[in-house]
């Protein structure tokens, strides 16, 4: 198809058949070629983008991960520290229920 037939149905398709252009009447050969042809233009672009993925996840390629060489975590060690000194203090008392005698108090004394 040569491109001077491709405009001109390019032109037959933005142009009204048989009406004035100035008086802008409905023209529904137009409109719905207009329609159509934004309907198949969305369906290729679509089913373009479903190929594309498709290849790219069949491929591997799509849910590759970038992988971060880091140093590793950062030790808080002051908040370390005070844990450890808090689980000390609990052990020590805990230690000193076990080991000592409580007190019972007769409440009906």
């Amino acid at each position: 198809m040569n491109t001077k037939d491709l405009e001109k149905k390019i032109k037959e398709l933005f142009s009204s058949k048989g009406k004035d252009v100035l008086k802008i009447e409905p023209t529904p050969y137009r409109d719905w070629g207009v329609i159509v042809g934004v309907f198949f233009c969305g369906l290729v672009l679509s089913l373009g983008f479903n190929i594309y993925i498709s290849i790219k996840i069949n491929g591997d390629d799509f849910f590759v991960a970038v992988k971060n060489e880091d140093s590793g975590p950062v030790l808080n060690k002051a908040g370390l520290e005070k844990v450890l000194t808090e689980f000390s203090i609990k052990e020590n008392t805990f230690q000193k229920v076990i080991t000592e005698k409580t007190p019972i108090v007769d409440p009906s004394l």
